[in-house]
């Protein structure tokens, strides 16, 4: 399993332009592509990152899950060619 993490340092010039969302776009492409499973969210989320989530929400299919630690996150399933949300708001 890989893992990123967050940072320090969010310059909040950048909040609200979308440009969170096109990034977020790009990694769960590139994950698929390079045969990841799944995007996951981390177990502790701020509230901009409920926000991001919401709004991935919009285009993924998003569900909720139990990790193997028993926490619960937010996870795009990556295998197979159903992970848009075809029923938005979801």
């Amino acid at each position: 399993m890989s893992r990123i993490t967050g940072f320090n340092g969010f310059d909040r010039n950048w909040q609200s332009t979308g440009l969170g969302q096109l990034l977020y776009d790009h990694f769960i492409a590139a994950a698929k592509k390079y045969g990841f499973k799944a995007v996951r969210s981390d177990y502790t989320l701020s509230g901009d990152a409920r926000k991001a989530w919401a709004k991935l929400a919009k285009r993924y299919k998003v569900n909720r899950v139990k990790d193997e630690e028993g926490d619960k996150r937010f996870e795009i399933d990556l295998r197979g060619n159903d992970m848009i949300n075809t029923k938005p708001g979801v």
